[in-house]
């Protein structure tokens, strides 16, 4: 087969074909390195060089921790004792190893607060993994030996969603259980599913009565939230006076938010500050 090519220009025969073959390696090269060539209506498209495949890579699931070289703990200590002492940094330095350590050494002793600071630590992600399942494991290995701590920070987890689908009644639940036995957390918690009716019927009386309950054992928020139900005149008279009075008690005890709220009111009620 043969091909012939009409030159019409006047240019040299040599010239036009090797002006054509420079042209065709340009697009050549253009495409095998990834870039779009147009000349008029034709467009040269370069699809990109395929990746090598690489053979499938198995994923290894994270696993708790062991203790790091050089760290010891003293088996003569208590280890709840000294756990909590060493996640707060306390009345020993703030180490999360040496925590997770003896508290690890207490939950095999069978003390059920050691599982209540465990579960935080994983609700945390201090020194373990961040895992919210792995805190509710925890939470509920103390709940079933008592700790009522435990029992509140079940309901935190049900109410908003860490970890397992969110459920106020389960929240509650759980928040009730805590209060019926004393604590203070639980009860305050409780007293505010109870208050905006999530998870349980409202009930302003039994709100008030929890807040006040809580607030007999120093609890802060409890504090915080009866100022706002008197604010509000919320289940009971409004009553400024006595929100200040709570909202002072209750930034006295280190809540956050009422300091806020007592800016707020001294800008709208400056005569009460007087």
């Amino acid at each position: 087969m043969s091909v012939s090519i009409e030159n019409t220009s006047g240019i040299p025969a040599a010239v036009w074909v090797i002006g054509l073959l420079i042209l065709a390696a340009v697009i050549l090269y253009a495409v095998k390195h990834g870039h779009n060539v147009k000349i008029g209506p034709i467009e040269f498209e370069s699809k990109g060089e395929q990746a090598k495949k690489q053979p499938p890579s198995e994923e290894s699931a994270p696993s708790d921790p062991g203790p790091a070289e050089g760290k010891h703990i003293d088996p003569t200590a208590e280890p709840l004792t000294e756990g909590v002492a060493h996640l707060f940094g306390t009345t020993r330095t703030q180490d999360s190893e040496l925590a997770y350590l003896y508290l690890t050494k207490a939950a095999e002793a069978g003390q059920r607060e050691a599982f209540f600071y465990l579960g935080y630590m994983y609700a945390k992600g201090l020194y373990v993994r961040l895992d919210y399942q792995e805190a509710m494991a925890q939470y509920k290995k103390g709940a079933d030996r008592g700790s009522t701590s435990a029992m509140n920070n079940i309901g935190h987890l049900y109410e908003n969603g860490l970890g397992v689908a969110q459920d106020y009644k389960a929240a509650a639940d759980w928040y009730i259980r805590a209060a019926d036995l004393g604590d203070p957390a639980g009860q305050g918690n409780a007293a505010r599913m109870y208050k905006n009716g999530r998870g349980v019927p409202q009930d302003l009386d039994k709100a008030i009565t929890l807040y006040r309950r809580a607030i007999q054992q120093g609890n802060e928020s409890a504090m915080n939230n009866l100022a706002v139900m008197y604010e509000e005149g919320v289940g009971v008279q409004q009553d400024i006076t006595q929100a200040i009075f709570w909202y002072k008690e209750a930034a006295k005890n280190g809540n956050k938010s009422a300091p806020k709220a007592l800016e707020r009111l001294k800008e709208s009620r400056p005569e009460l500050f007087t």
